[in-house]
């Protein structure tokens, strides 16, 4: 039988959304089950649903979200930085020939 393996937070740390878009991170683990997540520092426009974070950001703003995995096996704690940007319009000028 393997020995079992701590908790480990494997997804991206770094992120970026887009103002009025739907945003979602799932958050992937590693490590022996059962696994339970916990997160703080939350931005207002988003929620935790205990495996993903989602919404729909309505500001322009970095946020630092903290996660925590626990096990009976560990413990792993990592910061995420959830950057949200404005939308960005392609913009075409007619050309006009004379």
């Amino acid at each position: 039988m393997p020995s079992p393996d701590s908790p480990s937070i494997i997804s991206p740390l770094i992120v970026t959304g887009t103002l009025d878009s739907a945003f979602s991170y799932p958050i992937d683990l590693s490590g022996t089950p059962p696994i339970t997540l916990a997160v703080a520092g939350l931005p207002a426009w988003s929620s935790f649903n205990g495996s993903s974070i989602s919404g729909t950001p309505n500001i322009t703003a970095t946020s630092i979200v903290t996660i925590t995995a626990n096990s009976s096996f560990g413990c792993d704690t990592q910061l995420l930085q959830i950057n949200i940007v404005a939308k960005h319009y392609d913009v075409y000028l007619p050309l006009v020939l004379k």
